[in-house]
């Protein structure tokens, strides 16, 4: 079926284009080489194909035109700044995305049937990895012999990169947007119910990778589609009580799991709880008596070395005895006083503060490409030993450390894009008017948990990331061009 439908074209660039895109889910869970490989061809062949059928006005889109300006400024802030080949390497080859893109809908557009088969792949990417994901996280081994990471991690086939939770949390929107476009017009009941206790299954299999921002990404996601989508309200509510119940269970069964994902968040953001939680997060174990009492020796000093200790740790230390009302009061005074601004973690913080320090000297046009993983070693941009890296950990503050201000106003304003749709159709809904399909819906969904500014990201310029980012703006193109209702699937 799949050899007939595409052989009629009797076009061998848009057949081997088809095949790449499908295999893309599982491409990606092999690491960036093949996967980057395959965008990379399906990018060059489109072009090709366009030259050869002088069908040039497909990318006369204000879309692309905004990425090819940025892309120009990307190479030409390379050369002018005389920084090394790795940051020219990177801006020019950037165009592969952008292209990959509109070869989704020129591929949707020329045979809309793909996407299922591009559904069954994902689908089936998915399912391999919850399986195997359960066998490591029972038996401390995959089944290509991977072992558990440090916490304990899980990371089936990804291996030492610990990036399951985050293929699953951003491909899932996918998934669910494709599933409502072909199925959920039948209403099948029992097809709905296994989709829900399978989405149920992948928020697991994101929990247990110990990625915290992936599953803030589900959350968001989740809550985004199930607030949005039209029939799966109820759906929604059903998933989230379960969510819930489980996140409860896997904190309280599993104590490295809790601590990573529970306490150490915490800690990391200096939130204040209410004793309650306090009392369910921390036992008597956590606390070290000797750390308590090693802060008067040198109560200035040493507190600026156990940065993990808190207001709420002070009172649970008096609570349970292991300091006194005096040494309470000293404390609590002491950490007032040197109370300051934590942003996702301490790391973090440290990472935004050497990145506005460059920016501070480098505003309009930053530091150049990748690098910030250089700039950071230099003496003025440094602030600790632990401060350099090999980016920012959030995008927005990347783009505006490695290429200035342009670059910034650049990826903000495609958030706002995007953003501008939900508005439009949430303030259309009180009309009982529908701008966006459910589908789109959830394209949304995956394209702005990358927008999105408040979190930690991995480097923008990551060819892996990147893909996964474009592949759900495709589907979204193609969707408001073509218009999905016409489409039988």
């Amino acid at each position: 079926m799949f050899n007939k439908l595409l052989l009629n074209k009797k076009n061998n660039l848009f057949y081997i284009q088809s095949i790449l895109f499908i295999l893309l889910p599982p491409l990606l869970i092999t690491g960036p080489f093949l996967s980057d490989l395959a965008v990379s061809i399906i990018a060059i062949f489109f072009l090709i194909t366009l030259f050869k059928k002088k069908e040039l006005n497909f990318l006369n889109n204000n879309l692309f035109k905004v990425f090819l300006i940025f892309w120009i400024y990307l190479i030409l802030n390379s050369l002018l700044q005389n920084q090394n080949l790795d940051s020219l390497r990177i801006s020019f080859f950037h165009i592969r995305f952008g292209l990959f893109s509109f070869a989704i809908f020129y591929i949707l557009k020329n045979e809309p049937k793909l996407l299922k088969y591009f559904f069954y792949s994902l689908l089936i990417s998915m399912t391999a990895l919850f399986i195997d994901g359960l066998i490591q996280f029972f038996f401390e081994k995959n089944l290509l012999g991977f072992e558990l990471a440090s916490g304990p991690r899980v990371s089936s086939f990804f291996g030492d990169e610990l990036i399951l939770g985050s293929y699953v949390a951003r491909l899932l929107p996918i998934l669910t947007g494709i599933f409502i476009l072909i199925y959920m017009q039948s209403i099948k009941k029992n097809l709905i119910i296994f989709f829900s206790i399978f989405y149920l299954f992948l928020e697991a299999l994101i929990f247990i990778s110990g990625e915290r921002t992936a599953f803030f990404y589900f959350i968001l996601s989740s809550i985004f589609i199930f607030s949005l989508v039209s029939n799966f309200k109820r759906i929604g509510i059903f998933i989230a009580a379960l969510s819930i119940i489980f996140v409860i269970l896997a904190l309280n069964l599993n104590p490295s799991l809790k601590d990573r994902m529970y306490k150490l968040t915490l800690t990391e953001l200096d939130i204040q709880f209410p004793k309650i939680f306090l009392d369910f997060v921390m036992t008597k174990d956590d606390l070290n008596k000797d750390e308590i009492n090693l802060t008067f020796g040198g109560l200035e000093e040493q507190l600026e070395i156990y940065n993990n200790l808190t207001l709420e740790t002070v009172q649970r230390s008096y609570d349970l005895g292991l300091i006194t009302e005096s040494q309470k009061l000293i404390l609590e005074k002491k950490l007032k006083e040197k109370r300051k601004i934590i942003i996702f973690s301490e790391h973090h913080t440290e990472h935004f503060t050497s990145a506005l320090k460059m920016v501070k000297d480098n505003l309009f046009f930053g530091v150049g490409v990748k690098n910030f993983r250089t700039k950071c070693k230099e003496p003025k941009y440094r602030v600790s030993d632990t401060s350099c890296s090999t980016h920012p950990h959030n995008s927005y503050v990347q783009l505006l450390t490695e290429t200035g201000l342009f670059g910034f106003i650049y990826f903000f304003s495609f958030f706002c894009f995007f953003l501008f749709y939900v508005y439009k159709h949430i303030s259309l809904g009180f009309q009982k008017k529908v701008f966006l399909s459910n589908f789109e819906i959830c394209m949304l969904a995956a394209i702005l948990i990358t927008l999105w500014p408040l979190a930690p990201t991995g480097n923008i310029f990551n060819n892996w990331l990147n893909i996964i980012f474009h592949i759900p703006v495709g589907f979204f193109l193609w969707s408001r061009k073509k218009g999905i209702k016409i489409i039988n699937l």
